[in-house]
């Protein structure tokens, strides 16, 4: 008979560093039944300790025309970093749900957060997480340096070519 207890996979981030939020690290579990899945949850937040927690990372998984995209909200204040919440959606109310849930004073602990630059996280955490540094994650923001520099490099390469000189 096949073996009831669930198998975890640890993905390769998509950088080839070692995992960490931010770099395309994946975990996931391969259960047997639906069931095996819910019992897994429902202990896991049973047993779920938020105290303690300072630093959020929060970013957004894409699963699929029908299921769309969920946002994820992970624990980055300890050796290990942790799934702590999923919410339906990438708009502003699927991140301000969780936090909302967890309460003001909650909330007011929470001293570092870490995202993209989506406008609905970066209106959410500064309405919400009131005492928190906000920081981007370094992803995007070389993507939109990235995206710059060959912006600029593209008009002048235009401005050369204008001028009949070879770039």
């Amino acid at each position: 008979s096949p073996d009831p207890r669930p198998l975890f996979l640890i993905g390769t981030p998509y950088d080839r560093q070692p995992h960490a939020a931010g770099n395309g690290q994946m975990v996931a579990f391969l259960a047997s039944t639906r069931e095996a899945v819910r019992q897994a949850v429902a202990w896991g937040l049973e047993h779920r300790d938020l105290s303690g927690v300072t630093a959020l990372g929060v970013d957004e998984v894409y699963f699929g025309a029908k299921a769309k995209f969920q946002t994820l909200v992970y624990q980055l204040c300890s050796a290990k970093t942790r799934l702590l919440f999923v919410a339906e959606g990438r708009k502003e109310k699927a991140l301000s749900g969780i936090l909302k849930e967890q309460g003001d004073d909650w909330c007011a602990n929470v001293t570092h957060v870490c995202s993209d630059m989506w406008r609905a996280y970066l209106k959410c955490v500064a309405r919400l997480l009131p005492n928190a540094m906000h920081i981007l994650d370094r992803f995007h923001i070389e993507s939109k340096l990235n995206e710059a520099v060959d912006k600029v490099r593209r008009a002048e390469a235009r401005e050369l070519a204008g001028k009949g000189l070879v770039v």
